[in-house]
């Protein structure tokens, strides 16, 4: 098999946001969103906030900060992992009113963890 079915799509998907709430030891108000957001900064680490927005398909980048501030393990009101934050936002030299969106070295072993996951499971799946 060359591809996926709906099914194991489905559930690689499913299984990966799964394994992140547990490795993050997140709440049960860990979101598809954040984990949207968290996948982004991975796909383009040190891009700018606005970057990441467009990256999600032009999320709100009101909506994209209350992602990040969570991933950042800054969202009040809610509990907080203790292995975040994950994420991390530097000025951007050039415009201090700009973010560069980074992972934090937590942030950078749960990339390596999640793509370990995902490599194992599209191996069972594609057998």
């Amino acid at each position: 098999m060359t591809s996926l079915t709906s099914k194991q799509a489905a559930h690689i998907l499913r299984v990966l946001l799964q394994h992140t709430r547990v490795a993050l030891e997140a709440n049960p108000q860990f979101t598809v969103a954040n984990l949207a957001a968290l996948l982004a900064v991975i796909e383009k680490p040190g891009a700018t906030q606005p970057e990441v927005a467009q990256t999600l398909g032009g999320v709100d980048e009101a909506v994209l900060s209350r992602q990040l501030r969570y991933l950042r393990g800054k969202r009040q009101g809610v509990v907080q992992s203790p292995l975040l934050p994950v994420v991390n936002l530097q000025p951007l030299e050039s415009d201090n009113r700009v973010n560069v969106v980074g992972l934090t070295p937590e942030g950078e072993e749960f990339a390596k963890e999640l793509t370990a996951k995902l490599n194992r499971l599209l191996a069972s799946a594609l057998k």
